[in-house]
C-alpha cells in the first residue's frame, strides 16, 4: 500500500478516553487518502500516548507528536502545513476546548482545500458539530470526513460523513453526506463524495469574474461584443473566454458578476496592486478571469491555470520581397567570383585585341576607348563595323562572341525567371529579417510591450532597437499594420486569429501567396485562469476537458481563431513586373544620360576654347586678316 504523505494534527479530549480503539478508523482513512507521514497533536491526555505507540508500531511512515497546548503550530503552521509534493491531512476532535482556534487559523489560511484531507471526531450531537463547520471556509474542493459517535456502550460505533461546501465567501452552502460506518473495529465505506459527479453543482451562487474590455468596438456595447460570433477583427480572447464561461455556468450551475478591467496589469505581478486582470487575481478580488491568459515563468506565482483552451500564434508577417535587399537584383545571377571572372575576360580581351590591331596596322593605336566599346558590344550581342584582316584577330573575336553568348543566355534566363515566377522565400529567420531592408511594426498591445521589456533574447532586443524604435509606425493597431504589409516593405507582428480576418478581406490571392511568417516568440498556450489556490480549479478543469472531448471548444476555436486560406496560385504562375523590381535599370539610364550630358558640355566647352585659342594664334600670324 502506497501512503503518500500525512500531516496528522490530533487534538484529544476526554471523549477519546480509549482513543487507541479508533486505530482502525485512522488506518482506513489514511489508506483512503494515501499518506506516508503523521504529525500527531494531542491535549496532554495519557490515551494520546497509547494511540501514538500503536501507530508507531504499525505505521510505516514517519510519525510526530505535539502537545496541543503549545503554540508551536499556530506560530509555525505555514511550515508544518507545507504540501510540496506531498498531501498533508488533519485529524482533530470537535469537542476539544481549543478546536475553534484551530479551525479559525485553518480557515484563514485556506487549509480546508483539496490538499489537506481532514478526519474529525464528534460526539453524539452532530448538529453542534455541523453548526461549527458552517462557519469555516469549506468549499467545493474540501475533503472533510467526520466520525460521529452513535452509542455509549463499551463497543462504540460511529457513523462516517463527508462534508463539503460550494464557495464559502460567496455565500455557499454546506453538504453533509453519510459515506460509511464503524463498529466492532471495522470500517464499512458505502460511498464517496470526492468524485466530480458528486461535486459539479454550485447551486446558483454568483461568482465574480474580471473581463478585459480591450478589443471592444466603438459602435457596439460590451455585451453585444461578447456575444458576437462574427469574424474577429481585433483581440478576441475575451469573446472566446466569455463563451466558455457561459457553458461552464450552465454545466456547474452558477451565475457570473463581471468586473471590467482595461488591461492585464503585467506591472502588478508580485505586488499588492489590484490593477488589471493579474492584480485582481493576486488579491483574490475575483473567482475567475473570463479573459484567457498565457502562462509564462514570471506569472506562475500569480494565478492557477485550468487547461489549454487555445494556442495563440503571434508571428511577424510580411509580403516576401522579390529582392530581400541584401543584393541587387541584377547582380543576383552570378556570384561575386564569377563577376570578377567576367570582368577579367573583358579586360584581357581588350588588351589582346589592342595587341592584335597594333600588329596588324604596324603602329600603336591610341583609340583604346573604341576597342573597349567593341568588346562590350560583342558581350552584349552587338555587331562591329571594324575591318579585320588577319586570322588571329578573327579567332579572338569569335571566341569572345561564343563566350558572351553563353554568359548572356544564363544571365538573361535568370533575370526573366526571377521577375516572372514567384521567387523562393529566403527570409526565414529573425537574423535574415534583421539583415533585410524591411521595416517592422508591432501590434500595440500590452503583452507585446511586456515581451520586449522582459526578454533576454539578443536578437529580439537588436530587432527592437534597430527596426522598431526608429520606425514612425513602431507600434500600431492591427488594421494599420496589415495595410502597411499590403503596401510592401513592412513586416507586422500580431496574433494570427484576427490578423487573418484583415488579410482575407483586403489581400488578393497572389498577395496572400507572397506572405511569409516568422515567429518572434514560441506558440503561447492560453488558459482560463483562477486565483492561486482556488477551490474551483478541479471542477473547472474536468468540465473544460469534457467540453474538449465533445468538440464544443473546438467549435468556438474555429469561429474565433481564423485560419488563412491556402495559397491558390500555382508555383509556376507568372506575376506582374512592377517598377520597383527594375528601378535600378532606370537609375542606371538616368545616371548614364546625366553623365553623357556632362561630358557633352565639357566637350563643347573644350571645342570652343580650342577654337578660340586657334583663332588667336591664326590672327597673330596673319595680321592682315584682322581687317
Amino acid at each position: 500500500m502506497h501512503w503518500l504523505y500525512l500531516l496528522y494534527l490530533l487534538f484529544n479530549t476526554t471523549h477519546l478516553a480509549r482513543s487507541f480503539k479508533f486505530y482502525p478508523i485512522i488506518k482506513e482513512f489514511s489508506s483512503r487518502e494515501h499518506v506516508n507521514q503523521m504529525l500527531l497533536f494531542h491535549c496532554g491526555q495519557p490515551d494520546s500516548v497509547d494511540l501514538f505507540k500503536q501507530l508507531s508500531e504499525h505505521f510505516t511512515g514517519s510519525l510526530h507528536s505535539f502537545d496541543f497546548d503549545s503554540h508551536r503550530f499556530f506560530t509555525d503552521h505555514s511550515r508544518l502545513m507545507t504540501t510540496g509534493h506531498f498531501r498533508p491531512s488533519v485529524l482533530a476532535d470537535l469537542s476539544c476546548e481549543k478546536i475553534e482556534k484551530l479551525l479559525e487559523v485553518c480557515s484563514e489560511n485556506a487549509y480546508f482545500n483539496a490538499s489537506y484531507p481532514w478526519l474529525l471526531f464528534s460526539g453524539a450531537d452532530i448538529k453542534a458539530s455541523i453548526d461549527l463547520l458552517k462557519k469555516q471556509n469549506l468549499n467545493i474542493d474540501s475533503r472533510v470526513t467526520i466520525a460521529v459517535e452513535t452509542s455509549e456502550v463499551d463497543e462504540r460505533s460511529y457513523e462516517i460523513y463527508e462534508i463539503y461546501g460550494t464557495i464559502h465567501k460567496r455565500g455557499g452552502k454546506i453538504h453533509v453526506v453519510k459515506v460509511g460506518s464503524w463498529s466492532s473495529g471495522a470500517v464499512n465505506w458505502t460511498c464517496s463524495t470526492n468524485s466530480y459527479k458528486q461535486r459539479n453543482n454550485l447551486e446558483g451562487i454568483t461568482l465574480w469574474s474580471n473581463i478585459n474590455k480591450m478589443g471592444v468596438q466603438n459602435n457596439s456595447t460590451l455585451i453585444e461584443y461578447l456575444q458576437s460570433t462574427d469574424r474577429p477583427r481585433s483581440f478576441m480572447g475575451t469573446r472566446f473566454g466569455y463563451q466558455l464561461m457561459r457553458l461552464l455556468s450552465r454545466h456547474l450551475n452558477f451565475k457570473i458578476h463581471h468586473i471590467i478591467t482595461s488591461g492585464w496589469g503585467f506591472d502588478s505581478i508580485g505586488t499588492d496592486s489590484v490593477k488589471g486582470t493579474i492584480g485582481q487575481l493576486q488579491r483574490h478580488v475575483v473567482d475567475v478571469s473570463t479573459t484567457p491568459l498565457a502562462l509564462t515563468t514570471e506569472r506562475t506565482g500569480s494565478f492557477d491555470q485550468t487547461i489549454v483552451i487555445a494556442t495563440a500564434r503571434l508571428v511577424t508577417i510580411f509580403r516576401h520581397p522579390k529582392n530581400d535587399g541584401t543584393r541587387n537584383i541584377f547582380l543576383r545571377p552570378f556570384h561575386n567570383g564569377l563577376w570578377i571572372g567576367v570582368g577579367t575576360v573583358l579586360l584581357v580581351s581588350t588588351v589582346l585585341l589592342l595587341i592584335h590591331l597594333c600588329v596588324e596596322h604596324r603602329k600603336v593605336l591610341k583609340c583604346s576607348s573604341r576597342l573597349i566599346l567593341i568588346i562590350v558590344g560583342l558581350f552584349c550581342q552587338q555587331s562591329s563595323t571594324s575591318k579585320i584582316s588577319i586570322g588571329s584577330t578573327r579567332v579572338l573575336i569569335l571566341t569572345v562572341i561564343l563566350f558572351s553568348i553563353v554568359i548572356y543566355q544564363f544571365y538573361a534566363c535568370f533575370i526573366i525567371g526571377y521577375l516572372l515566377v514567384l521567387p523562393p522565400k529566403t527570409i526565414q529567420s529573425l537574423e535574415q529579417l534583421l539583415k533585410s531592408n524591411l521595416k517592422i511594426s508591432i501590434e500595440d498591445l500590452a503583452y507585446n510591450r511586456d515581451f520586449f521589456n522582459r526578454t533576454k533574447s539578443a536578437i529580439a532586443l537588436e530587432l527592437y532597437e534597430r527596426k522598431i524604435l526608429p520606425n514612425n509606425f513602431g507600434f500600431v493597431n492591427v488594421s494599420t499594420g496589415i495595410a502597411l504589409v499590403k503596401g510592401g516593405g513592412y513586416a507586422f507582428h500580431c496574433e494570427t486569429s484576427y490578423g487573418n480576418t484583415w488579410i482575407i478581406e483586403t489581400f488578393t490571392g497572389h498577395e496572400m501567396c507572397e506572405l511569409q511568417e516568422i515567429e518572434l516568440y514560441p506558440l503561447r498556450a492560453a488558459h482560463l485562469i483562477l486565483p492561486k489556490g482556488s477551490p474551483l480549479k478541479e471542477p473547472f478543469r474536468v468540465t473544460l476537458r469534457l467540453m474538449m472531448d465533445t468538440g464544443v471548444i473546438q467549435y468556438y476555436r474555429r469561429k474565433y481563431f481564423l485560419k488563412r486560406p491556402p495559397c491558390s496560385v500555382e508555383t509556376f504562375a507568372t506575376v506582374k513586373v512592377e517598377f520597383a523590381d527594375i528601378a535600378d535599370i532606370f537609375w542606371l539610364l538616368l545616371v548614364g544620360m546625366a553623365l553623357s550630358f556632362v561630358i557633352l558640355a565639357v566637350e563643347v566647352v573644350k571645342f570652343r576654347v580650342y577654337a578660340y585659342l586657334e583663332m588667336r594664334r591664326f590672327s597673330k600670324r596673319h595680321l592682315g586678316w584682322r581687317n
